[in-house]
């Protein structure tokens, strides 16, 4: 039974912590794909303060993180990941991407932000098949469903939830 994570900001540990007990104890090199580090339309970008966080805490531990975007944000991404990526020399390293399918090639895991809203459902099937297995999926929206991720044989995990699914 995994802890129970209530808030963003506790959430880095823990994900580092399931990754790492994958195959060497290290995120070093390991693809993370997050969705939803661009706020909803009516907050300043600058809020997103906790994704950002994640990102920077994913990135220090050498994570390779892959931004799934609209295009229109990329720009704005691009200059909020360089800020993150040149403060201290963070290991990891950090792209940006608008096809869901060329993001998810080859990922270790996936991070749903609160920021993200989907305008159509995610083809979990296909999405697992090019995903390392075990993959994990970790949700820090408090409404996500991720039943159809977890029927397609991904590890999930939710915030405020005590299991893992």
């Amino acid at each position: 039974m995994a802890p129970m994570i209530c808030f963003e900001s506790d959430a880095a540990q823990f994900i580092s912590s399931q990754l790492m007990g994958l195959r060497d104890s290290s995120l070093q090199g390991r693809r993370i794909v997050i969705l939803g580090l661009t706020p909803l339309r009516h907050r300043d970008p600058l809020q997103s303060a906790a994704g950002l966080d994640l990102c920077r805490d994913l990135l220090g531990q050498g994570a390779r993180l892959v931004i799934l975007d609209r295009p229109q944000n990329l720009v704005v991404l691009t200059s909020l990941l360089a800020m993150s990526n040149q403060s201290g020399g963070i290991p990891g390293s950090c792209e940006l991407e608008s096809d869901v399918t060329c993001a998810f090639r080859n990922a270790a895991a996936v991070v749903l932000l609160p920021g993200f809203r989907q305008s159509r459902p995610l083809a979990w099937r296909a999405l697992a098949c090019s995903m390392q297995s075990p993959g994990w999926v970790f949700d820090l929206r408090p409404d996500g469903d991720l039943s159809r991720a977890a029927a397609c044989g991904l590890q999930t995990w939710q915030l405020g939830r005590s299991e893992r699914r």
